[in-house]
């Protein structure tokens, strides 16, 4: 170069610079809609592919307003991965809805959306879906409903009567009950339980039903008697007997009694003597069979003996001068001690004790009878007397002047006389009572 006037300071160069900036803004290459379908359990990838410079950055707003921006790449269900695709792992009904995907850059931004479906198939019911169950009374039942799908359903029960029941809603029958696992449970069934019960397992996606019908059989069992009396039983003489005998078994047994005369009787109960001794058989019986029990009955006490005879009628002749005092024994020996009874003619009976004008009857049982005028044939018996009489209607006899006279028709046409010193009470069923000493 050549040298300037004024020299090398005045030299000056000139550098022009062109600067070129090169910006777009985002654009998504993806459709502005779409559309995916997955079934449950799928896992589902959703791309964003976007261009622009700068490199737009992707975001996503998932169906429940949840946003992830940028790479997300946590080790939950949802993730972005580092080209901007949204993938969801086991994706179930309660994924489906709308998912935005966004790019942006300085530029500007884009948006598309990604419609999800999810296809899921009804609940299921893994029992039988219709069944017919027969069941014994009194037993307890369990009908299984288990339900199956994705969500998982929910299961309640629509019982014979048309109630509904759900698991931690209680019955209005305390006997009925649902478990967590859709088990219906009744207790002690009964046959007005028989029906039809229906299980309904509901989801979102749908409902299943599950029939069943329940037959409550009135199944026969033989009986079984329960034993409450003494196997063996030791009464006195003249005491009450009373045996105890019931009995279990479907339908309800019938107790009939085989007394030690061999009859058999509904019911019996008596006061007890020497020839009701021996074995009483409980016998329960029902269509399904027959049980029995044998019952022995001991009766302590010895027979009455009178002057040492054993025979039931003793006949013994006497004689006595005419206008005499005489005296005839009639000793009687048992346990307990007998009451000591003589028939005289006409069957008039005197009890010992007994003091009359002409005739007595000791507390030994001797009779005494003064001035013997004719005839007389008298027995002495060994009995226990109860006096009643069948009158028209209750009344109360009090003492008059003249002594009430009672008549008394047995059997035989013949009559027996009785007077009364105080009183006697005729009872509402027409039973007269005598309840004083009796004269003759």
């Amino acid at each position: 170069p050549y040298p300037l006037r004024g020299g090398w300071e005045s030299l000056r160069y000139k550098l022009i610079v062109t600067l070129s900036v090169v910006a777009y803004p985002s654009r998504i290459l993806e459709p502005k809609m779409r559309d995916i379908k997955s079934h449950t359990g799928n896992n589902v990838e959703m791309t964003c592919k976007a261009e622009g410079r700068p490199t737009p950055m992707i975001s996503w707003i998932l169906a429940n307003q949840t946003q992830f921006r940028g790479q997300n790449t946590d080790k939950g269900r949802v993730s972005v991965s580092a080209v901007g695709t949204l993938v969801i792992e086991q994706v179930s009904v309660y994924d489906r809805g709308h998912y935005k995907c966004i790019a942006s850059n300085p530029a500007g931004a884009d948006t598309a959306t990604v419609r999800l479906q999810v296809v899921a198939p009804p609940p299921g019911i893994v029992e039988e879906k219709k069944q017919q169950v027969k069941v014994g009374v009194n037993q307890n039942l369990w009908l299984p409903c288990t339900g199956q799908g994705s969500p998982q359903p929910t299961i309640h029960w629509v019982l014979h009567d048309g109630s509904m029941l759900r698991h931690n809603r209680p019955a209005s029958d305390t006997r009925i009950l649902v478990y967590g696992n859709g088990t219906l449970h009744i207790k002690d069934v009964t046959p007005e339980d028989s029906g039809k019960y229906e299980c309904i397992a509901t989801s979102l996606t749908g409902s299943e039903r599950m029939v069943v019908t329940l037959t409550v059989e009135r199944r026969e069992s033989a009986p079984q008697i329960v034993e409450i009396s003494k196997r063996i039983t030791a009464l006195f003489f003249e005491d009450q007997l009373r045996l105890n005998c019931s009995a279990t078994g479907d339908p309800k047994p019938r107790i009939i009694w085989r007394l030690p005369s061999k009859a058999v009787v509904d019911q019996w109960h008596r006061d007890v003597k020497l020839i009701d001794a021996g074995e009483y058989v409980c016998m329960a019986r029902n269509p399904a069979g027959e049980s029995r029990k044998v019952f022995k009955l001991d009766i302590e006490g010895n027979p009455p003996v009178i002057n040492g005879y054993r025979q039931n009628r003793t006949v013994i002749k006497d004689v006595a001068p005419k206008y005499s005092r005489k005296l005839i024994d009639c000793n009687a020996e048992g346990n307990p001690t007998p009451t000591i009874t003589w028939i005289m003619p006409d069957n008039i009976f005197l009890t010992a004790p007994y003091y009359g004008s002409r005739i007595n009857v000791h507390h030994n049982g001797t009779l005494e009878i003064r001035n013997v005028d004719g005839l007389w044939v008298a027995n002495c018996s060994i009995l226990r007397a109860h006096l009643s009489f069948r009158g028209p209607k209750p009344q109360t006899l009090a003492h008059t002047s003249a002594w009430p006279r009672i008549t008394w028709v047995q059997t035989q046409k013949s009559h027996m006389y009785i007077y009364c010193e105080k009183m006697a009470r005729l009872r509402e069923d027409g039973t007269v009572h005598v309840f004083s000493h009796v004269h003759l």
